[in-house]
């Protein structure tokens, strides 16, 4: 029994090791590749990575997706014009003739000036207009997800893996923390 008690308390013990030497390694490893993703962008002229409390890789999705986002917001407001000006066009004129009387009562009728072709002009653009709506929405979204995961998500799953990990029953449950944590913050 005593036999069985010092194989599982070296067993911890070399656990508890480890798990403070990933605590002393996780962050020099991540110094080290944000560092080797600011030398690769170095030669990507419009992406690099300017001087910056973020790091490299968080810095140029960002920007990546505000330049998304600006282009799109441009390209919406020229298609806002345009269904705005379509849309404030008659596309049939109403004429009633009042006070001529027809057989047994008043007469009106509805002619059309032949804009059939600007409805589906009209349609298309509103069609557009909704889509592009949801493409700036997804395009922010993003970026707060992407701001999320640096300043809260990573960091949090990763101390409590870490934490985690120093104990016996939940050791597995902290190393799969600790590998989301990372995933998250070099995926995202």
């Amino acid at each position: 029994n005593d036999e069985r008690m010092m194989v599982w308390v070296k067993v911890e013990f070399t656990e508890v090791l480890f798990s403070a030497l990933l605590l002393a390694l996780a962050l020099p490893v991540l110094n080290s590749l944000d560092t080797t993703v600011n030398a690769l962008t170095t030669s990507i002229a419009p992406f690099s990575c300017p001087p910056s409390t973020l790091p490299c890789h968080i810095t140029l999705a960002r920007d990546y997706l505000n330049s998304l986002f600006f282009e799109t917001a441009g390209f919406f407001k020229r298609v806002g014009m345009a269904y705005s000006f379509l849309a404030s066009l008659p596309f049939t004129v109403s004429n009633e003739l009042k006070g001529v009387p027809r057989f047994l009562g008043w007469a009106s009728y509805t002619t059309s000036l032949g804009f059939s072709f600007l409805k589906t002009k009209l349609n298309f653009y509103r069609f557009l207009f909704s889509y592009l709506t949801n493409i700036l929405i997804i395009l922010r979204v993003q970026d707060v997800f992407i701001a999320f995961t640096y300043y809260a998500l990573a960091p949090s799953l990763l101390f409590l893996g870490i934490a985690l990990r120093s104990f016996f029953l939940t050791r597995r449950v902290g190393g799969l923390m600790v590998a989301i944590a990372l995933g998250t913050y070099y995926v995202f």
